[in-house]
């Protein structure tokens, strides 16, 4: 019997919503809190690791709605996801160096190449390159998991924007391998989503309950893999196929862009900065729109909009191949940024003016008293 969507997601959802008030109390009291430090954002001690339950919420719903055979038959793509959630819950209990934490990334990411078969075979002609080496195809794929990993950790800077940036990224894989008739994936994808949507509720402006490293990496790990996926299954697909891209490359980077943009310029401007591109700043994107005066609400709704807008970009440049797709994404994300940044010197000016202007008028206030 076929398994309705909507049930996988609300089941998903529901258990992660009754999950989270209990890790809310148990890591409260055991003080598991996030830290208030200097370089982040927010003023108060919120628990943290809400990432368990959005991987409780997952695989609970994965257990109770598939058969074991489908379970058993992607166990590695599972198992290394569960390997990946404790690198993140040791992070979250005993904070890992940046460069310890990104070689305990490499041993999933290799079982999940090596095992699971989850490389790219071919980069479909971007760049207009086809066929590759396995051993190419696969440090390829490492690569991009390990990216991915990572960008989504480093996107995780406020309420609700990391959570916001996967549902869409789930929900839309979801909606494909749904209509490509890949069951399991499209289960996986909006079982994913209904769990991340349970953490929202409660991780929403003001937050409650942080995902921690336990969450943002589950989810950069987890978003890899449906990516990865999505653009072999792609092309497998018989030519004239509904819903079979010309551009599959760029369309899931496309999914992808805030986080992986964002993971990009930022490493930029480190290094132009003569700084290491594991040191830890306030000039990712959603800081930079802080500044601005958004609230994290705000900002989280204006990056999903963004995301979306990327996405249809591609959708209607697929036709012209990945190559045009993604120089236009760079394109339009180099433009997105500079303006970022022309706003943000702006309204620094008329700060640093509305400031002179103030001081002038306090002295000659005072000379007039005097």
């Amino acid at each position: 019997m076929p398994i309705s969507l909507a049930t996988v997601f609300l089941v998903a959802l529901f258990t992660t919503i009754l999950l989270i008030p209990l890790l809310i109390s148990l890591f409260s009291s055991k003080s598991l809190v996030d830290r208030k430090q200097s370089r982040k954002i927010h003023v108060r001690e919120v628990p943290t690791m809400g990432g368990v339950g959005i991987f409780m919420g997952f695989i609970i719903t994965l257990l109770l709605l598939l058969p074991f055979t489908d379970i058993a038959t992607h166990r590695v793509e599972l198992l290394t996801l569960a390997v990946m959630f404790v690198v993140g819950l040791r992070d979250d209990l005993i904070e890992l160096s940046a460069m310890s934490k990104l070689l305990a990334q490499l041993l999933p990411a290799f079982l999940l190449v090596y095992l699971g078969d989850l490389y790219f075979p071919s980069l479909y002609g971007f760049l207009n390159i086809q066929e590759i080496p396995t051993w190419l195809g696969m440090l390829i794929g490492g690569i991009t998991i390990v990216g991915l990993t990572n960008s989504f950790n480093l996107i995780d800077g406020l309420d609700g924007l990391a959570g916001s940036l996967a549902l869409v990224a789930s929900l839309l894989f979801g909606l494909w391998f749904y209509l490509q008739g890949a069951t399991f994936y499209a289960v996986m994808a909006v079982s994913f989503a209904g769990a991340v949507s349970g953490l929202l509720y409660f991780n929403w402006q003001p937050a409650r309950i942080f995902m921690g490293d336990t969450g943002a990496l589950v989810i950069g790990f987890f978003l890899a893999i449906l990516a990865i996926r999505f653009i072999n299954i792609n092309e497998l697909l018989p030519a004239g196929t509904p819903y079979k891209f010309q551009a599959p490359v760029a369309l899931a980077l496309a999914v992808l862009i805030v986080p992986v943009f964002d993971t990009i310029r930022i490493i930029v401007v480190r290094l132009l900065m003569g700084k290491s591109p594991f040191a830890a700043d306030k000039n990712h994107t959603h800081h930079l729109l802080l500044r601005l005066g958004l609230s994290h609400a705000q900002v989280t709704l204006i990056l999903v909009f963004v995301n979306l807008l990327f996405v249809g970009l591609v959708l209607l440049l697929d036709p012209l191949g990945n190559n045009w797709a993604v120089l236009a994404m760079l394109l339009s994300g180099a433009g997105i940024s500079l303006v970022m940044s022309r706003l943000i010197q702006r309204k620094k000016q008329n700060l640093d003016a509305a400031g002179r202007s103030k001081q002038l008028q306090i002295i000659k206030n005072n000379r007039q008293a005097s």
